[in-house]
């Protein structure tokens, strides 16, 4: 059966290859420079991926033709895989890499206190979390009133790595007996059933995308200025080059420029960042 690109790759993109960008920026601390200086245009790349999974469901909330518990269970999927792909808790080989000068914590270029070496894992997943929630919680915004709001799973989950591995453990955490488990999974990940459904609704051509006014109006919009509101960009003034910016599109009369804010591009040790799309050209610092 053909899986739903708008089902998993969007979700996959949005989730996973930001598992990528924790990886990533960990490794540009790397005492090893010819490492850490190679992974800035990688780091770039992997936005790309994010930026599609991001505005993939953007697009598939706003067009309202998606079940979106179906879209909750590829959330369950991707997230719970993600999770395992940042290590095992107490991870001696995250120790020795940091004690090596391999990688550094997530956070190390404003890190004030020292690492807790037996926890770098847990914690560049704990930043993982963090993000993920204020995406999710952008995208609850487009979530109809009555509908049921998207979340991210617990983190005991369906995890394949660490100390809750093949643990009974339901999407919201609690502990299920093995038959009460056996039963939750398929209620709860994507089964071939929701993948008919949702291939149904792709071949019918019911998305609906050119509904939308926003989403029509950018189809005319041949470049988008991207510029990044998270919080390390934030503190080195992207709020206040965000706005600079849109006052001197608008007072030139650019109708085919849009500025717009962006979550993350990954590389937060160099913002603050722009980038322009689809050119696929930024610039940092």
């Amino acid at each position: 059966m053909r899986r739903s690109i708008t089902g998993s790759t969007f979700t996959y993109t949005e989730f996973v290859d930001r598992d990528g960008k924790y990886q990533l920026t960990m490794l540009s601390h790397s005492a090893f420079a010819p490492l850490a200086e190679s992974v800035t245009a990688m780091l770039k790349e992997e936005f790309f991926h994010m930026f599609t999974g991001h505005t993939g469901l953007t697009r598939i909330l706003r067009a309202g033709k998606m079940p979106i518990p179906i879209v909750q269970k590829y959330f369950n999927k991707w997230l719970s895989t993600a999770y395992d792909l940042f290590g095992t808790d107490h991870s001696s080989s995250a120790n020795w890499s940091y004690v090596w000068g391999l990688k550094g914590r997530f956070d190390e270029h404003e890190a004030k206190i020292p690492a807790d070496k037996n926890k770098l894992n847990d914690l560049a997943r704990d930043h993982y979390l963090a993000e993920c929630a204020k995406l999710i919680d952008q995208l609850n915004q487009l979530v109809p009133e009555g509908q049921p709001k998207l979340y991210a799973p617990h983190l005991n989950f369906n995890r394949s790595i660490g100390e809750h591995v093949g643990k009974t453990y339901s999407v919201t955490g609690e502990l299920l007996s093995p038959e009460a488990y056996k039963k939750h999974l398929p209620e709860v990940l994507p089964t071939p059933d929701d993948e008919k459904i949702l291939n149904e609704i792709i071949s019918a051509k019911r998305l609906g995308y050119a509904d939308t006014n926003e989403l029509a109006e950018e189809r005319f919009v041949k470049t988008l200025c991207l510029v990044c509101q998270n919080v390390d960009c934030k503190n080195r003034g992207s709020e206040q080059l965000m706005a600079e910016l849109q006052k001197r599109v608008e007072a030139k009369g650019l109708a085919d420029v849009e500025v717009k804010s962006y979550m993350c591009f990954g590389a937060c040790q160099e913002g603050p960042n722009i980038v322009l799309y689809p050119e696929k050209t930024g610039t940092q610092g």
